[in-house]
């Protein structure tokens, strides 16, 4: 499998570089690509905002005979 190395201005879009190789790589069916160094993906929400739901759950209500 190919393994791609693109430079940093290459990278700055980097699903128009997949676009790019995927002509050379899907014949392979997979490939590895290495970002530059010092690439950081963009987080897609905010880390301040972002919030979990968590449910309580009653163990003593589950069925028990399956525990051991």
């Amino acid at each position: 499998a190919p393994t791609y190395h693109p430079s940093a201005s290459e990278f700055q879009d980097p699903l128009a570089y997949i676009r790019s190789i995927r002509p050379e790589a899907e014949a392979y069916g997979i490939c590895k690509i290495v970002p530059p160094a010092g690439w950081k993906p963009p987080f897609a929400h905010s880390p301040s905002k972002l919030r979990f739901q968590t449910k309580k759950q009653d163990l003593s209500l589950l069925d028990g005979g399956a525990r051991l």
